[in-house]
């Protein structure tokens, strides 16, 4: 299937006028039924941006339906976020409302224009456990079946379902960065914003942008969206944003390579831009948690292990390991088999790949 994501994406923001004539001349080359998935969460923006020129265009009805799928879904999600944010305001536990829920009003001012399919929450390291225990009590489960253990630091996240809700609940706002060090200021300056009728806590406009950056590049198939995302973000707080913070916090973790490949000339991010080459350090680290998760360039996956120790148990924080404790206890988390059977898979394809 056709992913025309950078297309959609102009259609989106463009002047409707403009839009509209994009509009036709991509549906000349490729019908919307052949569209991908991630292309066709672009829809519901691309029409709410079609409709403003005040002219019927093709396949209108379609997007006019995806458009209201995504605001029941989206408000749907809204109701779960309300929920949880009242179970966890009860227990005195502190959150952080993180992408879609936040943009929906800060950036969107609407329900029915950004695709989601869950909601994040962000919650401080030390109160993961309880804020675990709060959902397991009111339902939800782990979409991969196993509740993890915050205190072993080795994820900054866990995905849970209750019903046809999705919860991304953080307790680290990167997979790259696991330390309380840095996710303090993000705390110290998140900033409250109205919430479906109460006020609810949510990321600074720079905090919120070095989120943006780093998923964008992390997940290169929604790309469109996060541009979508970081254009909106970046018109609507342009005095607001210090993007050479960013930069700071970014080269801080080893991510400055993040910034390769992004076009962020079209969200009028000039000046995330740098100087110098990224060290080989940044640019290992950067890769490797990019393709940790599997597809193609397979030896960033297979280097991953060994940085994500150098850089987080290294530092003398708990817990303490050794190379060796670190491996036997991410494998008990990620399911030795898997990794063993996937590592193979991987190594076999460099073998073929190096023979070609």
């Amino acid at each position: 299937m056709a992913s025309p994501q950078l297309e959609l994406y102009h259609c989106a923001t463009a002047p409707p006028a403009q839009a509209l004539q994009m509009w036709n001349e991509l549906l000349d080359g490729i019908p919307v039924e052949d569209f991908d998935y991630p292309a066709q969460r672009l829809l519901p923006a691309v029409w709410s941006n079609l409709k403003k020129a005040g002219q019927e265009f093709p396949q209108e009805p379609r997007l006019r339906g995806v458009y209201r799928l995504t605001w029941i879904k989206n408000s749907l999600l809204q109701r779960a976020c309300l929920e949880t944010l009242d179970l966890f305001e009860a227990q005195q536990l502190p959150v952080i409302v993180l992408k879609g829920q936040a943009f929906n009003t800060l950036l969107y001012q609407e329900q029915g224009v950004r695709s989601a399919n869950d909601f994040d929450l962000l919650v401080p390291f030390q109160r993961a456990p309880q804020a675990l225990a709060l959902l397991a009590e009111a339902g939800w489960q782990p979409a991969g079946g196993k509740w993890p253990d915050p205190c072993l630091r080795l994820e900054n996240a866990v995905a849970l379902k209750k019903g046809r809700a999705e919860l991304d609940l953080h307790w680290y706002l990167l997979r790259e960065a696991r330390e309380e060090t840095f996710d303090a200021p993000l705390w110290q300056e998140a900033v409250p914003f109205p919430f479906a009728g109460r006020e609810a806590l949510t990321l600074c406009p720079t905090h919120h942008l070095l989120h943006l950056l780093v998923s964008a590049n992390r997940e290169p198939e929604s790309l469109g969206r996060y541009l979508l995302d970081l254009r909106l973000l970046t018109q609507e707080y342009a005095g607001a944003l210090d993007q050479r913070a960013v930069l700071r916090l970014m080269e801080e973790r080893h991510l400055l390579s993040r910034l390769n490949g992004l076009p962020l000339a079209e969200c009028g991010l000039t000046e995330l831009t740098t100087t110098t080459a990224p060290a080989l350090l940044d640019r290992a680290w950067s890769h490797a948690t990019r393709y940790v998760s599997g597809g193609s360039h397979e030896w960033h996956y297979l280097i991953f292990p060994f940085l994500d120790f150098w850089l987080h148990y290294r530092t003398g924080q708990e817990p303490k390991w050794n190379f060796w404790t670190y491996i036997v206890r991410r494998l008990e988390v990620s399911d030795a088999r898997e990794f063993f059977v996937r590592t193979y898979r991987k190594l076999l394809r460099m073998v073929k790949h190096a023979w070609r």
